[in-house]
């Protein structure tokens, strides 16, 4: 296995994570008790708001796309011609001259 598929393996399960998570997190109670714990009374009034929650949903939503285009373009791709396509097939033995 070469090394760009492991890696865009790896790209594509980060991709399918993040994006669960990113789109779900925001609106399970868990969010909220989690926010709560922030030092920063506005920042925490800001992310406890539906419109925080909803770009973070829509942020996990870029996450998924982005993964389903790359594994679209994985699926895609034609396996690399061999070293000898285009070329004549040479004989390994010399040839005689008589």
């Amino acid at each position: 296995m070469r090394a760009d598929s492991i890696f865009r393996g790896v790209f594509l399960v980060y991709c399918a994570e993040a994006g669960l998570f990113l789109l779900m997190s925001p609106w399970l109670s868990a969010w909220s008790h989690a926010v709560l714990l922030l030092p920063f009374g506005p920042v925490r009034e800001l992310l406890l708001t539906s419109w925080a929650r909803a770009l973070i949903s829509a942020f996990g939503v870029l996450h998924l796309i982005w993964g389903l285009h790359d594994l679209d373009l994985f699926l895609r791709r034609h396996p690399p011609d061999p070293p000898t396509a285009g070329y004549p097939i040479e004989d390994s033995a010399p040839a005689r001259h008589q």
